[in-house]
């Protein structure tokens, strides 16, 4: 077999500011509910945390259960595949800097599972020839394959007999889109792409491929340090499992209870913020936000549309606290608690706000960017 074509290392992409970067994110993924994307080392004990996040937030897009049923093993098969044909995360840590990316998406009439992970270059022809066989196969062939590969016990270069990508073929009904990327002489990008069609689509075509904007997403999150990236309907449940995902990749130095209690505050106040001001333009409030580990501290990024009104409303009120310094800030704090204020003016801030800007020191960063008549692309930037 001829050996696969491995694309050159990806090209620079031009450096975005945060707030730039997360209305980009919103405008590029605006048709997608949900968008959810993970970068950072594969382990199992994520799997978990994903399957959650998933559920949670599809429960607020209208599908069939078989689909979701059918999603939620495509996610954990995925997943596992990555931790399976990925280098260990020890590998990762000690031979190569770059972290892997997991992302999945539910756009027009397609569910997609986007991946990349490292794997050492004299692998590739035999995870290629894995990929190129499964896709030469359908349905009852298929079926036979994983039947005489679990009877025989054959065994592959990752010692799985390739039964996960055999499965994930079985169940989305599709072929498995991949493709290698050089990153040095001895590592190179494994890209992978499982797609789901939904089940009262009226289209026949094969799912087009995501894998060029995986690898733009991929490099724009490794350019920030972005740990999470998710946009959708923010309900509290999805909320917790990423909380989890975060507090198990902060670090030593950051994980700690009670600066992990600090960022959950903190980010939930900005999601009831989202839910607060939110223009409805749908059946359910929309966000998108982004955490990183930003020099042993924790940046959270979060957006959302509101209109005219919200906007002069959030801009008079934050630009007031910005003005404060920590004391003063401190002294609002305590008089907003004594008499419960709901923010009647401006100097009369409610606690949420009064409390994100406390976190970041009274440095509140924000922007505007004007979507449509009365609506308003509303991002806001903290770092813990």
């Amino acid at each position: 077999m001829a050996l696969p074509y491995i694309r050159p290392g990806r090209n620079p992409h031009q450096m975005m500011g945060s707030l730039e970067l997360l209305y980009s994110l919103y405008k590029r993924y605006e048709a997608c509910h949900p968008v959810f994307c993970y970068s950072g080392p594969f382990a199992e004990y994520l799997t978990g945390h994903i399957l959650d996040i998933s559920e949670y937030s599809m429960s607020a897009v209208p599908t069939q259960p078989l689909i979701n049923r059918k999603v939620s093993f495509l996610l954990v098969e995925c997943f596992q595949n990555i931790v399976k044909h990925g280098l260990p995360e020890n590998r990762v840590d000690s031979e190569t800097s770059e972290s892997g990316i997991f992302t999945f998406r539910n756009h027009d009439h397609c569910f997609s599972i986007n991946s990349i992970n490292l794997v050492v270059k004299e692998d590739i022809p035999a995870l290629s020839k894995l990929v190129e066989n499964v896709n030469s196969l359908k349905g009852l062939n298929l079926k036979e394959l994983y039947l005489h590969q679990l009877e025989n016990n054959e065994i592959n270069l990752k010692g799985g007999a390739g039964l996960g990508l055999i499965e994930l073929a079985r169940k989305s009904g599709n072929d498995l889109l991949y493709e290698f990327s050089s990153v040095d002489d001895r590592f190179a990008r494994f890209h992978q792409q499982v797609s789901l069609l939904h089940k009262k689509s009226k289209v026949t075509s094969a799912p087009s491929s995501q894998i060029e904007d995986t690898d733009w997403l991929h490099t724009q999150l490794l350019s920030h340090g972005i740990i999470l990236f998710f946009k959708g309907d923010l309900s509290q449940k999805s909320i917790l499992s990423i909380l989890s995902m975060v507090e198990q990749n902060m670090g030593e130095d950051l994980n700690n209870g009670l600066f992990t209690r600090k960022v959950g505050h903190i980010l939930i106040e900005l999601l009831q913020n989202i839910a607060k001001h939110t223009h409805d333009r749908s059946s359910f409030k929309d966000g998108i936000f982004m955490l990183s580990n930003d020099n042993n501290r924790i940046r959270i990024l979060a957006g959302n549309v509101v209109n005219a009104a919200s906007k002069n409303f959030l801009e008079d009120k934050l630009n007031f606290l910005s003005r404060m310094n920590i004391e003063e800030l401190k002294n609002l704090h305590l008089m907003a608690i004594k008499a419960s204020l709901k923010f009647e003016n401006k100097s009369k801030s409610g606690l949420g706000l009064i409390e994100v800007a406390m976190a970041c020191q009274g440095r509140v960063q924000f922007n505007f960017e004007e979507l449509e008549e009365d609506s308003y692309f509303f991002g806001l930037d903290v770092i813990i």
